[in-house]
């Protein structure tokens, strides 16, 4: 875990739990993000939208897909899969280690799941509404697996996200608009 996250009294029970049923090498329980004020939680549901352009959650447990997985804050990882992978010392360099842990589970052909753990695990991700800038600047372009191509689409979609609908609705076209909020 990562030092900051707050964790409710039964978190680390229910999540081994999940993680038992799921016959999982490696669960990533997903935290609720804590937010003050609207551009706090704007800023986090921005941060959340992009990252569907890296990673698709629902398809972390598919061993034929290639989506895989970490987060800092709540990864419970099985003993001998970290002995077996070399353990933290493989991540010494890495910047997002969480998701190159991730990676190195699912690579390795172990079984990695999501669940959502919302009330269970709890962060304050983004610190005021440039925070989301201060975290991409280190974390933004490894997110995208360091790729230049997945990165400029990325910030295409976000483009897209934040002003085609703004167009419509300055067009007065509010059916589009509704349905560009909805499906982009």
């Amino acid at each position: 875990t990562d030092a900051d996250p707050i964790f409710a009294p039964r978190a680390l029970e229910l999540g081994l739990r999940q993680a038992v049923a799921e016959r999982a090498d490696h669960l990533v329980l997903l935290a609720t993000l804590l937010s003050e004020g609207l551009g706090e939680a704007a800023t986090a549901a921005i941060a959340q939208a992009l990252s569907q352009w890296s990673v698709r959650l629902w398809k972390v447990s598919d061993p034929n897909a290639r989506d895989a997985f970490g987060m800092g804050c709540s990864s419970f990882v099985r003993a001998e899969v970290l002995r077996q992978l070399g353990g933290f010392e493989t991540l010494h360099m890495e910047v997002v280690e969480d998701l190159s842990l991730g990676s190195m589970i699912k690579n390795a052909g172990f079984r990695s799941c999501v669940a959502m753990g919302l009330g269970l695990i709890s962060i304050r991700w983004v610190r005021g509404v440039f925070g989301l800038v201060e975290n991409c600047e280190k974390n933004g372009f490894a997110l995208f697996r360091y790729s230049i191509p997945l990165t400029l689409l990325a910030c295409l979609g976000f483009a897209c996200n934040a002003i085609l609908p703004l167009l419509a609705l300055a067009a007065g076209k509010w059916g589009v608009a509704s349905c560009l909020l909805t499906y982009l």
